[in-house]
């Protein structure tokens, strides 16, 4: 394994582990997701969870790919992204719950941040296809519409 495919690793398990603490330690309810509720909250659950396992497969398949398939410049853009969204990700429950309080300061960051989840997810998808490997676009394509459709659109919108 080439060092940039480690480090991609390495940082992946970090940020996942970083977002996984956050959530037990705030533990989220359907009160922090206000107007979402009933079939269209299981939906955007459920798509999350899709999305989210495709990330982690997206990654997996980087970290395993030989380097004739990507180049090392790749991996480290991956790498980026990939810290990037996650930090994002970190920011995204403490806004929520910071507009619970009707701040629209907070309402504003929420869906600032939401947005900006589109940039490393779009990247992600570049890298995929610049590679022209079937199982990365796919990998990509279905977040970078997760995060473009679910969580900037409806999710943002009703926010």
């Amino acid at each position: 394994m080439h060092p940039s495919q480690i480090t991609l690793l390495v940082v992946s398990i970090v940020v996942n582990v970083c977002l996984w603490v956050e959530y037990a330690v705030m533990r989220p309810s359907g009160r922090d997701f206000g107007a979402v509720r009933g079939g269209m909250r299981v939906y955007m659950l459920t798509a999350a969870a899709i999305a989210y396992a495709c990330n982690v497969a997206y990654v997996g398949l980087v970290v395993a790919a030989p380097l004739k398939r990507l180049k090392a410049s790749q991996v480290d853009t991956v790498t980026v992204a990939t810290v990037v969204y996650y930090v994002l990700q970190l920011a995204f429950l403490p806004l929520v719950r910071a507009s619970l309080k009707n701040d629209e300061v907070s309402k504003f960051w929420v869906q600032s941040v939401l947005l900006l989840c589109i940039i490393p997810m779009a990247v992600l998808a570049i890298v995929a296809m610049q590679a022209k490997n079937p199982a990365l676009i796919a990998l990509s394509i279905i977040p970078l519409l997760h995060v473009t459709v679910n969580d900037a659109v409806l999710f943002g919108g009703m926010f």
